[in-house]
């Protein structure tokens, strides 16, 4: 019986990554949630899960390969934001570098390599205050 549930354990892990998989692919290419920054094509979304976001990084830069730029906040219990670039994009600014610079000027902590960043967050407020001077720095990328 005990290999019986874990085989069944291990099929529920399975079918949650799906899951997962799934809903960050519907959501790195969902054309509707980009916006057109100068020349840069913008997915800039706040939701309410919380994916890896290694994962989110790996997808986007697999899915764009120049002129993309993706920032995810995911509001939850433990709020955290995912700011990521092309190669084309990173050459020109640093994204680990802004992130970590945004965060520490509002009180947080983050940072990353040139490619993406990440910020993790204990309060909401912080989270959307981050979140809104990242997106407004992205609007000063040419």
């Amino acid at each position: 019986k005990i290999d019986y549930f874990s085989e069944i354990a291990k099929q529920n892990i399975n079918l949650l990554k799906e899951i997962e998989n799934y809903k960050i692919d519907s959501l790195i290419k969902n054309n509707e949630k980009f916006i057109k920054v100068n020349n840069l094509n913008v997915l800039a979304v706040k939701i309410k899960d919380t994916f890896n976001s290694k994962y989110i990084t790996d997808r986007f830069l697999n899915t764009y390969s120049s002129n993309a730029v993706c920032l995810i906040g995911m509001e939850t219990d433990k709020p955290l934001i995912v700011i990521c670039g092309t190669k084309d994009v990173s050459e020109k600014y640093n994204l680990g570098k802004i992130i970590k610079d945004i965060s520490s000027e509002a009180g947080g902590g983050g940072g990353g390599p040139k490619h993406f960043g990440t910020s993790g967050f204990k309060d909401n407020k912080l989270f959307t205050e981050v979140y809104d001077l990242l997106l407004k720095q992205i609007k000063l990328m040419k």
